[in-house]
């Protein structure tokens, strides 16, 4: 009885969690990326690297950069990995080298 108690209890518990994964998941989200449709063009094959050089970005005018000065290199034909704590801009700068994102400055 005790263990059907206990059980019952987590059920309770994971089903709020549950629902609220549901939730987001039917959610319709509004938010624009910052590079539109006639802004994008089609880059041409990289020869040796890929060059992220100078790169500054914020998500909103209102809000401070959270990228600064960012410079990295992706050798042709390499593997590289991102690594940082969270909030540490790993996603941001994947979101800018697949041009879902525009930085502020640098190339």
């Amino acid at each position: 009885m005790l263990l059907l108690g206990s059980l019952q209890s987590q059920v309770s518990l994971y089903s709020g969690a549950i629902q609220t994964v549901r939730d987001l998941m039917k959610a319709d989200y509004d938010e624009e990326p910052s590079s539109s449709s006639a802004e994008k063009t089609t880059l041409p094959p990289f020869a040796k690297s890929l060059v992220m050089s100078d790169i500054k970005f914020r998500y909103s005018q209102d809000l401070p950069d959270v990228l600064t000065d960012v410079n990295i290199e992706f050798p042709k034909g390499s593997y590289t990995c991102l690594c940082g704590g969270s909030g540490s801009g790993k996603s941001t700068v994947l979101n800018i080298l697949m041009r879902f994102r525009t930085p502020v400055e640098g190339r």
